[in-house]
């Protein structure tokens, strides 16, 4: 009779006990129906082949004597069959029998299996179904996660046994439900060296265990983190929180950290917009307008001429920035009165506005070894970013030219309005180059952590992964091309003798931006402790592993200044560490 015939009897079987042999011994039990929970003795005292049949999980109605005073407790898990017995012979339950899986794959008590065949819950990925009971060994589900699940519902909880095979599923611990691999998939039979058990991850952490408060052992399997190739992402292949001491142990286990995702690349910076041209004055006495700005860095318009006096022409702007602006240049001297002999003067010309200053690029992480924020996820440590050029001042409008009245009695040859000429307009500012994005750090590999817990692993092979790479910084924006003034334009003389209008300034050059630094290679680690949690070790050993590469700093954006001179590049990310074990805060 095999182990699934059996446990089809322990577990549940609607027909009548049978009894079995197992072994060369011949040794003999009565397997009892869970479904009928009166099944047991007669009732009469003097009956010595007393039977103690089960219920299930909210069952524990016994057979036996009627005068048995013991009280039932409907949270305590009796199912099973009676295929053990005591030093004197009696039957005793099938979950209080005492075969724990071990790394021999011993039957301590005799019942076919390593483990206790009438109280354990079975997955099987070959053959089963999560439709499945669970509790049979030919009735297994295919997922751990499901097994977890069933085992759970059970006081106390039931192990849960896990042929071989690769389970594709994130497992999420249950207190007091243990997993043990290394089960053959056809007869049950363990071999934790022979028959490798799975666990492959596809998401960041593969194994979860938090806040777990009865002790659980995950022992006999191969616990692969999951692999990424982009996006920093960082991978764990088991991660505890919040677990006291002395409930959670990880035996003859073998750890491989997946390889961690590179850091994007940062983004190049925008070029600075170019500055516009200012327009010419005319000689009706209007102004031309300032240079446009995308931002702000405007010209100043030119000097009006059109009444009595003449204005000067506007101060540039700078869009805000502390860089220099033009200021607008005078009128010419303006004769309101009757005068016939006097005449307007010509403007003075709109100064040129500066060149703006370059942005300052960005420096890298000094501390290569990250840190674990609120959320128990490893964050690397940045630096300082880099700054974009600074904007050109725009140039100052040029002034108009005096105005002239000759109206008196004695203007008798020339009576009127000298009309002066309109300034022109101040060239805009260059705007300063944009910064790029920053190279963002490569994600970090790593076997066990352990966050505010106290763990054991015990006779367990860890392979360090490969962290991921730091992204390049992204290049800084050019600053832009300033704006060219606007010429002065020339008065109208209306009877009068006026000035002349004068050009605007130049606007000034836009600043290169810095280039970004490059991020920080992530880290490989075996075991780390954060927050003071302690992980006890014994028989463990460290293989492989890799740190990332700094990512490379971006390169200066250029100054419009003629020269071409550039602004700084960005520092080059930190390598990561590697680290058979390390703590962190």
């Amino acid at each position: 009779m095999g182990i699934g015939a059996v446990l089809g009897v322990a577990c549940g079987d609607t027909e009548d006990p049978a009894t079995t042999s197992f072994g060369d011994g011949g040794t003999t039990m009565q397997m009892t129906s869970i479904g009928d929970p009166t099944t047991g003795g007669d009732g009469d005292d003097d009956d010595d082949g007393t039977t103690a049949g089960s219920g299930g999980a909210d069952d524990t109605s016994t057979g036996g004597d009627d005068d048995d005073d013991d009280d039932d407790d409907d949270d305590e898990d009796t199912t099973g069959d009676e295929s053990g017995s005591d030093s004197t012979g009696m039957p005793v339950e099938a979950c209080d029998q005492l075969d724990e899986p071990d790394i021999n794959g011993l039957d301590e008590n005799d019942d076919g299996l390593d483990g206790v065949a009438g109280c354990s819950v079975f997955v099987n990925a070959a053959v089963g179904s999560d439709l499945n009971d669970g509790i049979m060994s030919d009735d297994p589900v295919a997922t751990i996660a499901r097994g977890i699940e069933i085992a759970s519902t059970f006081n106390p909880p039931r192990p849960v046994l896990v042929a071989e095979g690769t389970y594709n599923e994130t497992v999420n611990l249950d207190s007091g439900v243990s997993l043990y691999g290394g089960y053959d998939d056809q007869d049950w039979s363990r071999d934790v060296f022979m028959n490798e058990t799975v666990i492959q991850g596809s998401e960041a952490r593969t194994m979860i265990g938090i806040g777990l408060d009865a002790y659980t052992e995950v022992d006999g399997f191969t616990i692969r983190g999951a692999s990424f190739v982009d996006g920093g992402n960082s991978t764990y292949a088991v991660w505890i929180r919040d677990t006291a001491d002395g409930q959670f142990a990880l035996d003859y286990c073998i750890v491989e950290a997946g390889d961690a995702g590179a850091g994007d690349d940062g983004d190049p910076g925008m070029a600075g917009e170019d500055g516009g041209n200012g327009l010419n004055g005319n000689s009706n006495g209007n102004g031309g307008a300032g240079g446009t700005s995308g931002c702000g860095a405007t010209g100043g318009v030119g000097g009006d001429g059109t009444g009595c006096p003449s204005s000067g022409g506007g101060n540039g702007a700078a869009g805000g920035d502390p860089t220099t602006v033009g200021v607008g240049g005078a009128p010419g001297a303006s004769h309101c009165g009757s005068d016939c002999d006097d005449e307007g003067t010509n403007a003075a010309s709109g100064n040129d506005g500066s060149i703006g200053v370059n942005g300052t690029g960005g420096t890298a992480a000094a501390d290569n070894a990250g840190n674990f924020g609120g959320d128990g996820l490893w964050v690397s440590n940045t630096g300082s970013a880099a700054t974009r050029g600074n904007h050109g001042g725009g140039g100052g409008g040029g002034g108009a030219g005096g105005f002239d009245v000759d109206s008196g009695v004695f203007c008798l040859f020339d009576s009127g309005n000298g009309i002066g000429g309109g300034g022109g307009g101040g060239g805009a500012g260059g705007c300063g180059g944009e910064v790029g994005g920053e190279g963002q750090p490569g994600g970090s590999a790593f076997c066990v952590v352990a966050v505010d817990s106290s763990i054991e692993v015990n006779n367990t092979d860890l392979f360090l992964g490969a962290a991921g790479n730091g992204g390049s910084g992204g290049d800084g924006g050019d600053g832009g091309i300033s704006g060219t003034s606007g010429g002065g334009a020339n008065g109208t003389d209306d009877g009068g003798e006026p000035g002349n209008g004068n050009g605007g300034g130049d606007g000034g050059g836009g600043g290169g931006a810095g280039g970004q630094p490059g991020g920080c290679g992530g880290v490989s680690v075996g075991i780390v402790s954060v927050g003071g949690s302690s992980v006890a070790v014994s028989n463990v050993s460290f293989t492989g592993g890799t740190g990332g590469t700094g990512g490379t700093g971006g390169t200066g954006g250029i100054r419009a200044d003629g020269i071409g001179l550039m602004a700084p590049d960005g520092e080059d990310g930190c390598d990561g560490l590697i680290a058979d074990e390390r703590d962190y805060p």
